[in-house]
């Protein structure tokens, strides 16, 4: 199934006490999937309660020992009175140290306390099938049930594993016992889905909000079947959703490098694109960002939108369209609207179907935008188009 019918039987599962294992090829979207369930997470446990602190715990399978689950063996102190004798009783015990799942991260305001400090805690475990057999066997009970002695999440927690299914990438055979303490749910990739609720959005990457160039969203609209290729053979670079958006990571500062310019004509260029996605995919995108330069600039649009002409053609105005929708601030909307709105002598301009993606893909990235005077003048002017506007936004 596509991420999003994964995440509505997650959240299903979760609401049962159930754990889930989501798997799937390298880069598809779980990670960042599990942001979007922790916000549901916290609003549906706000609703029954509005003063409930709900934190994530993120454990790495992969870099983790047995311990990393039981917690570390420590010397401990117990006393006990004999009510027979009335005699002290003194015993060493083992009292292990808290281990790292047990630490949270509350979702509001970022602060990591112990898990019994929450009313729920989302646990993730990343890498899961990367996890040795030892460590998957101590984490096994964590899955399912929330803990091990002494350590538990608060009744109603989630419990999350990822991994991948290909065994070059690490993953250790799963038992048997551990297949029936959890659901799996496999993930296969969508191009729509990955345009509609990841590409359309801003984002956070290392300190820095980032929001994906047009061209990247369009490519890969176009090319899905390379957008969500199969691993390689041989191993090297290969395109999937993770490494296309570091690539346009890239693309974006190596041009903010370049005095706003595309270094098209730089070998270095293709070279480390094609270290991204390979050599294929690289030079594909590359073909379309070539294409993307017959396109009137952002600037010129924004500063004489009458007097700056349209494309003719289709490729070009739905290219153009995500290109205004990535970029338009809020002091150039009206001029912007005016050029996606105007007609030349002929009656030819944007067709509806690029305005509607325009104006989608704008509401997607800030949907605040739908109270500009100059966007509510424009929804007084398409009233029969604000419905499906409307819905695709909110997607």
């Amino acid at each position: 199934m596509n991420l999003r019918t994964a995440k509505k039987h997650l959240q299903a599962n979760i609401l049962a006490g159930n754990a889930t294992i989501l798997i799937s090829d390298p880069g598809v979207g779980k990670t960042d999937m599990m942001d979007g369930v922790c916000r549901w997470f916290l609003d549906y446990t706000r609703a029954g309660n509005p003063k409930a602190r709900v934190g994530k715990s993120l454990f790495f399978m992969a870099t983790q020992s047995p311990i990393g689950f039981t917690g570390l063996p420590w010397k401990g102190a117990r006393s006990y009175i004999d009510e027979r004798t009335g005699l002290q009783h003194d015993y060493t015990v083992t009292d292990p140290a808290i281990p790292q799942w047990y630490m949270a991260q509350d979702l509001v305001t970022g602060e990591v306390l112990p898990a019994n400090m929450f009313d729920k805690v989302v646990l993730v475990i990343e890498e899961w099938g990367q996890g040795s057999a030892e460590t998957k066997r101590a984490g096994a009970e964590v899955l399912r049930a929330g803990g091990t002695p002494p350590w538990y999440l608060p009744e109603g927690s989630p419990r999350i594993a990822l991994s991948n299914h290909d065994t070059r990438d690490g993953v250790t055979k799963e038992m048997g016992f551990l297949i029936n303490r959890a659901n799996r749910v496999h993930i296969v990739g969508d191009a729509k889905i990955w345009h509609d609720d990841f590409a359309d959005h801003p984002y956070q990457w290392q300190g820095r909000t980032w929001q994906m160039l047009g061209v990247s969203k369009m490519w890969g609209l176009r090319n899905p079947a390379i957008l969500f290729e199969p691993r390689p053979d041989k191993e090297g670079p290969w395109c999937t959703a993770r490494s296309f958006t570091a690539q346009d990571r890239y693309v974006q500062t190596v041009t903010e490098l370049n005095d706003g310019e595309i270094p098209l004509n730089d070998p270095g260029f293709r070279e480390t694109c094609a270290g991204y996605t390979g050599m294929s995919a690289a030079q594909s995108f590359l073909s379309m960002l070539q294409f993307a330069l017959e396109l009137p600039s952002y600037e010129s649009i924004v500063k004489d939108p009458m007097g700056t002409p349209v494309p003719t053609k289709a490729d070009l105005q739905m290219l153009l369209s995500y290109e205004l929708a990535g970029r338009c601030e809020r002091n150039d909307l009206a001029n912007v609207l005016k050029f996606m709105d105007k007609r030349d002598a002929d009656g030819k301009g944007m067709p509806k179907d690029v305005n509607i993606t325009f104006v989608s893909t704008l509401l997607r990235r800030d949907y605040d935008l739908l109270n500009e005077p100059a966007m509510e003048a424009w929804v007084s002017r398409n009233a029969n188009l604000v419905g499906v506007i409307g819905k695709l936004a909110r997607n």
